[in-house]
């Protein structure tokens, strides 16, 4: 998936701005009752300054599980996921994760990061309609569990 955003000039606006998003994803079936998914999303804005709603955010479920919603912004970020589902029954599936990633503001500054890396275990109820999970910021061994829970949300 690959996306690009324009805002301003030839078109009128507020703001001035060009930005990329690109997100790969797989499912690997690694026998009848393992798979294991994988995610990898990045962007970077091209030219000119965002608007405050248009700056990206990693934290919180969906993004860094084991560290506070929206703890991380920029105009910069990339995130990877990786989770391995075992099925306990039908429509129940326990899982473990691994959300590494960061968000930072210039293009050049990529080498002076230090991404976050959380880890966890879950439960997902049927295709995606629950998901319940402990997250842990693994870089930092007094970082308090986070429970998460996130309905029909995305697989």
């Amino acid at each position: 998936e690959l996306t690009y955003e324009r805002a301003g000039s030839p078109f009128e606006g507020d703001f001035d701005y060009g930005r990329l998003r690109a997100a790969a994803r797989n499912k690997l079936k690694i026998s009848e009752t393992q798979d294991a998914r994988f995610r990898l999303v990045v962007g970077s804005t091209r030219s000119g300054a965002l608007s405050s709603q248009k700056v990206w955010h990693l934290g919180g479920i969906g993004t860094l599980r084991g560290h506070g919603y929206k703890v991380y912004s920029g105009d910069q970020f990339f995130l990877a996921t990786a989770e391995h589902y075992v099925t306990a029954s039908k429509n129940v599936y326990p899982f473990w994760f691994l959300d590494y990633g960061a968000a930072w503001f210039g293009a050049g500054n990529l080498d002076r990061q230090r991404p976050a890396l959380d880890g966890g275990l879950g439960i997902r109820l049927g295709d995606g309609f629950a998901r319940f999970t402990v997250a842990k910021n693994l870089k930092d061994s007094g970082s308090p569990l986070l429970v998460g829970v996130r309905f029909l949300g995305p697989v």
